[in-house]
């Protein structure tokens, strides 16, 4: 069993912030990480994709748009994001609130995310 105490230890990336709550080192496989991560009205996270990671993205609170190639997929506190690897994709919070979601990086390792800005 592991017990992880919310920190309040956000970091500060690009167009979006997050807290790991499980980093990679601490889990069994040494490649799945558990974060939250936040995104302020008006932020936008670049197009990027992850050379073999999946990440699962359940939304807590607010509204985000997510870009996948030419489709839109516009997500609200409830719906679960499936991103498979090589998916380029790209966040934007265009609402007035703010967006609360966990994140699930299984199979990550260093180099995996791409960004093409």
């Amino acid at each position: 069993m592991k017990h992880v105490r919310i920190s309040d230890a956000w970091t500060e990336e690009r167009g979006y912030a997050r807290e790991i709550l499980l980093p990679f080192e601490a889990s069994r496989d040494g490649a799945t990480q558990v974060q939250l991560t936040r995104i302020a009205p008006g932020e936008m996270v670049p197009v990027h994709y992850h050379r073999r990671q999946t990440e699962y993205i359940f939304f807590l609170e607010g509204e985000c748009r997510y870009q996948f190639g030419s489709g839109v997929v516009n997500v609200k506190a409830g719906d679960l994001l499936v991103i498979e690897p090589m998916e380029r994709h790209s966040t934007e919070n265009s609402s007035a609130v703010l967006a609360l979601f966990l994140t699930v990086k299984v199979d990550d390792s260093a180099g995996d995310t791409v960004w093409e800005d």
